[in-house]
Order: structure tokens, then sequence, then C-alpha cells
């Protein structure tokens, strides 16, 4: 089960920068490189650099390109490198560094209508960035204002995607990465932990999806993968070292909501949704639990509530227009509910130590509510 941890991300955070056709020195150790080429591009450059040395910028508008503007503001401190590629129509970038050796990249390529900023504060350090967009009409925006975060988002060939990267001041070393390729899809990852991991995969149109990665956090790791459309899938982590996935496939308009809360760790809840119009949620606060929800039927509703330790649900929704529920007070209990027919209800109510109960219902319409102490 966590063997998620090694594959959540694959990120790539750098991008090559075509040969400089001149070269702007504007202090001792700064560099500037630009290139410009086709109509209505415009560039502003500034940096300010004393001791540190040295701040590089390269930016580059290709021929046929018209209505760009590239904006880079480097401050002081150590070594920054920004650079901005455009390709296409009515294009704006805009990268802004004031720490310490901070590292943005921004490519934009393909039809009009892109827009991607990068802002890496004063307090920053040791952060990396990077906006890739083709098509039209996508927005971005990355925010880092921790120490080694590196956060990376892409959004290709399609149109009206909006992403957005924030690592917070109390970020550290955490990992970020959206991944848009549809139409109009929403995709929003805060950071504010150490060590975390978050990676959102939209890849058919019209999604959402949130994961919050709370202050105080430690190597949690969080995903939502969507492949499907209309679909809604919420993260939120405010623990250590807890694992959390969403992923809903064929079907569509599916909602899911994982909260793993505070002062846990090492709760592990997975949400798998391959049908459609299917709700469900899951709760943990403690430590060692396990949670996993399957709704390849349609139109269920399921929810998993556990507070306490090494805690186990299951609940597998093959049917349609069932409703399940596992609530866990206390320790060591294990519940799990399949619901294969059609307009079943089942509710498990497990507190104390040790609890175990296992139900199948295969039939229609049955309804079954069950207490353990």
């Amino acid at each position: 089960m966590r063997s998620m941890k090694s594959t959540l991300f694959a990120l790539s955070l750098f991008l090559l920068a075509t040969s400089p056709a001149f070269a702007v020195p504007l202090s001792s150790g700064d560099s500037a490189y630009i290139t410009q080429a086709g109509t209505g591009g415009s560039v502003i450059t500034t940096q300010t650099e004393t001791d540190g040395r040295p701040n590089t910028v390269t930016v580059t508008q290709t021929s046929g390109s018209s209505h760009e503007m590239a904006e880079v503001r480097q401050a002081g401190g150590g070594l920054q490198a920004a650079t901005i590629l455009q390709s296409g129509d009515y294009d704006a970038a805009n990268i802004s560094q004031l720490g310490y050796r901070g590292n943005a990249s921004i490519a934009q390529a393909g039809a009009s209508w892109h827009n991607a900023a990068i802002s890496q504060d004063a307090t920053s350090q040791l952060e990396t960035a990077l906006i890739r967009q083709t098509g039209s009409r996508h927005t971005a925006t990355i925010t880092q204002s921790g120490y080694g975060d590196a956060a990376a988002i892409v959004q290709t060939s399609f149109s009206g995607n909006n992403a957005e990267i924030v690592q917070g001041s109390e970020s550290n070393t955490g990992i970020a990465s959206i991944t848009q390729q549809a139409n109009d899809s929403m995709g929003s990852i805060t950071q504010n932990g150490l060590f975390d991991g978050a990676s959102v995969s939209q890849y058919v149109s019209d999604n959402s999806a949130t994961i919050d990665q709370g202050t105080g956090t430690i190597l949690e790791t969080a995903s939502v993968i969507q492949r499907s459309a209309f679909n809604k899938g919420t993260i939120s982590q405010y623990g250590s070292t807890d694992e959390a996935q969403i992923t809903q496939e064929s079907g569509g308009n599916n909602t899911a909501d994982i909260t793993q809360a505070l002062d846990g760790s090492e709760n592990y809840a997975i949400v798998v949704q391959d049908g459609s119009s299917n709700v469900s949620s899951i709760l943990q606060s403690g430590n060692l639990n396990s949670a996993i929800i399957g709704q390849p039927g349609n139109s269920n509703n399921s929810a998993v509530s556990q507070i306490g330790d090494s805690n186990s649900a299951i609940i597998d929704q093959p049917g349609s227009f069932n409703t399940a529920e596992i609530v866990q007070i206390g320790s060591s209990h294990t519940a799990e509910i399949l619901q294969s027919g059609n307009n079943n209800s089942a509710t498990f109510n497990q507190s104390g130590m040790a609890q175990f109960f296992h139900l199948e219902q295969t039939g229609y319409g049955d309804s079954v509510t069950i207490t353990q102490n």
C-alpha cells in the first residue's frame, strides 16, 4: 500500500535556454541575455546585487509572436537565475526573485492568452520553480516563501486551465507539481510543512483538485489523479508521515474528500472512483489508521471516520445507489462493507478496542445498522 511515495512525482524542473543574441551587463557580476522578434514584444529587467553575485536573466520572445510581455526582477543575496521563453499570441510572464539562490523558468508556446507568474520572496532560499504552457487561456501561478522548495506546473495543448502552487514561509524542502492535459480544469496545492510532497494530474476536462498540507506537517504525501470529467477531489493533511490518494478514473461527476487531522501520523487513505456520480469521504484522527474506498458503481455514497489508532476500514461499492458508513472510535478495529447489489444501506459503529465486522449486501433495498462497544 505504501509504494505511493516512490511514484507520486515526476517533476521536470529545468529548461534549456536558446543561445543568447546579445548580452546586457547591468552591474558587476550580473548578466542578461535578451532576444526579441515579432510585434508587440516588451521586456523589463531589473537586477540588484551587491556582494553575493551573480544574477542571470535570459528572455527570448521568438519570431512570429505578438503582444507578449516579459518582466524579470531579481534582488540580492546570492546566485539567482530566471529564464522566460515565449512563442505565441497574447502571452505574459512575470518572475520576481528577492531571496537567496532562487531559480525560476517559464516557457509559453502555442496559441493565445497565456499568463504565468512566479514569485520568490525575500525569505526564500534555494527555491526552484517551473511553469510550462502550451495551448490557450491558461493561468499559472507559483509562489515560494520557504526554504529548498521545488514546484512545477505543466499545462499542455488545451485551453482554459487554472493552476496555483503556494509554498508558504513555513514550507521546507516541499515538492509540488500540477499537470493539466485537458480543458477548463482547476488545480491548487498549498504547502506549509517539512518535506511534504503533493501532485495533481488532470487528463480530462472540467475537473477540480485541491491539496492543502498545513503548518507543522512533516513528510506528508498526497496525490489527486483525474481521468474522467466533472470530478472534484480534495485532500487536507495536518499530521506527519500520512499518505492520501484520490483516483477518479472512468465515469465522471464524482466527489472525494480526505482529511488527515492534526497530530496524527502514519495514516493511509485511498479513494478510487471508477463509476459516476459517487460521493466519498475519509476522516482520520490518530495514528496508523488505514481506510480504502472503492466505487466502481454509480450514485453511491460512502464515509469512513477513524478516531484512534491502528484501525482498518474497507468499503467496496460495485453496485449502484448504495450508502455505507463506518465509524471507528478506539483502537485496532476492523470493518469491511461490500455492496454489490443496489439501493442498500449499511452503517457500522465500533468503539472500544479490537472489534471486527464484515458485511456483504448482494440484494436490493436492504438496510443494516450495527453498533459494537
